[in-house]
């Protein structure tokens, strides 16, 4: 009987130590590979469209414009809307889908807020989150907006039918009296 409880006690501690020893190779792993396992998770966050990968999450592109030190480049289309369409497609057409915004692109952090006819839940919950945090509606279809990494709406720009050079000229310069068109990141004017 003492051989056999003996031999019971060597397994079970061999055994708790193949579970200690597997718990501690886990977590050494989940610690040196925790980057790699964000970039899979934000994967999800994240849509490709006109060869440019977008952020669809806002927590994700805010955190990547505080790693970054770049301001945030929200578009907001709505490509289901039934009266007045034709911003969102002007802008995906001649802005969006050009070389020229492609190359200038590199210089934000990109951030889609796009309604679409078939969006997984993920994605419209992001961009529902994106719209009532920016008061964002279907009339701001085709707007643009800079925001610093700590979400503050530091411009808005909406779309008025220029070729892509003259929207990234608009993008990079100072807006004169533009403390009446920021929101803070409640969606509130100051």
């Amino acid at each position: 009987m003492d051989k056999a409880n003996a031999a019971n006690r060597a397994w079970a501690g061999a055994i708790r130590a193949v579970l200690v020893l597997t718990a501690v190779a886990g977590g050494v792993w989940l610690y040196l590979e925790r980057g790699r396992i964000r970039e899979h998770f934000e994967a999800k966050e994240r849509a490709e469209v006109y060869g440019i990968v977008w952020n669809t999450s806002l927590n994700t592109a805010r955190r990547q414009a505080a790693e970054s030190g770049r301001e945030i480049l929200l578009v907001h289309l709505d490509l289901q809307r039934k009266s007045h369409p034709h911003a969102a497609g002007l802008l995906a057409l001649r802005v969006l889908d050009t070389e020229e915004f492609r190359c200038e692109s590199g210089n934000y952090v990109l951030l889609l807020a796009a309604r679409t006819p078939r969006e997984p839940a993920r994605i419209r919950r992001n961009r529902e989150e994106i719209s009532r945090i920016y008061n964002l509606g279907e009339r701001d279809s085709g707007t643009l907006l800079l925001i610093d990494a700590a979400g503050k709406q530091l411009r808005r720009i909406p779309y008025r039918g220029e070729p892509a050079g003259e929207l990234l000229r608009r993008l990079s310069e100072p807006e004169e009296g533009s403390s009446g068109n920021t929101v803070n990141q409640g969606g509130e004017k100051p």
